[in-house]
């Protein structure tokens, strides 16, 4: 008779286990899902004082220093002391603008040693004229024609012009002028082998 009480104690045992863990443990809860805060704050690109465009804003009368392009060293100053929209022609045999409107630009340098324009690849001197500039209108289109025109070389006389180009430790003053579609943009000096480029309004 002992095996029948074995069997059936055997069988009641998972019924017995059930019971207990019904009445000793409830089935616990799901947890609630925790969205974590997200930093609402967008974060502020550095500003190197370029707009939009790439560009320096400048002012007439400021002062920019011009450095090598992998050099901290400087090279020349450039400073635009005037800007006259809708320039006049004062040579006798001056030509009407090709691209519509005239603009004389006043312009002072200063290079700085023979060192730091070696240095800088700057060995042929500092290069700035009417080429070195483009226009740009009110609506972002840049203009792809010359600033430089036939018309542009005969309207000033030669001896208030800036120099093409500056030697070593030396300074010059004088005017460039542009050939301009409109006058209703900006200006844009660029030196490309320094990676700079300095934005100026006409008006």
């Amino acid at each position: 008779m002992k095996a029948p009480r074995l069997l059936i104690a055997a069988a009641l045992l998972p019924l017995a286990l059930t019971a207990c863990s019904n009445t000793e443990e409830a089935a616990p809860e799901p947890m609630e899902s925790v969205t974590p805060i997200e930093n609402s704050t967008p974060q502020e690109e550095p500003d190197d004082g370029t707009n939009e465009r790439g560009n320096i804003e400048a002012t007439v009368g400021e002062e920019i220093s011009v450095t090598g392009y992998d050099s901290d060293e400087e090279v020349y100053k450039l400073k635009v002391t005037g800007i006259e929209p809708a320039f006049q022609c004062t040579e006798p045999y001056a030509q009407p603008a090709e691209n519509g409107n005239f603009v004389k630009v006043d312009l002072e340098a200063q290079t700085s040693s023979k060192e730091a324009l070696d240095n800088s690849y700057y060995s042929s001197g500092v290069h700035i004229s009417s080429g070195s500039f483009k226009y740009i209108d009110n609506n972002g289109t840049t203009f792809g024609g010359y600033l430089s025109t036939g018309s542009s070389f005969s309207c000033n006389p030669s001896s208030e012009n800036f120099p093409d180009s500056l030697g070593p430790a030396q300074k010059s003053a004088g005017s460039v002028i542009l050939d301009v579609p409109n006058l209703d943009g900006v200006i844009v000096y660029e030196d490309q082998l320094a990676n700079v480029s300095v934005e100026y309004a006409i008006q």
